[in-house]
């Protein structure tokens, strides 16, 4: 899978947790400007303190399956978290990331 721009993707880590996957693609694309979401702010300052020395990512503490999301992203990554959806939930929340 190619993602559109390669230098500097917008990737959208979706229930992040601590931030272990983006801390992966990160190795990847450390060019690449991240937003993290996840229901668990103690979780997030996990991320927040894993992440200190980099600028380039956000953070949102909040539900993916019921956020708004208006930014665009090239990726959207998820581990062990969207499994935790119903299947009518996960069609959903699907095709609203498809318009994200």
């Amino acid at each position: 899978m190619a993602l559109v721009n390669t230098e500097t993707p917008r990737i959208l880590d979706v229930g992040a947790g601590t931030g272990l996957l983006s801390g992966f693609l990160m190795e990847k694309y450390p060019k690449a400007s991240f937003t993290l979401i996840d229901l668990s702010e103690k979780m997030l300052e996990i991320a927040k303190d894993r992440f200190r020395s980099s600028s380039n990512v956000k953070y949102i503490i909040g539900d993916y399956s019921k956020y708004g999301f208006v930014e665009k992203y090239d990726l959207v990554a998820s581990a062990l978290s969207i499994h935790h959806l119903e299947d009518n939930e996960k069609r959903i929340f699907i095709k609203k990331l498809l318009s994200a």
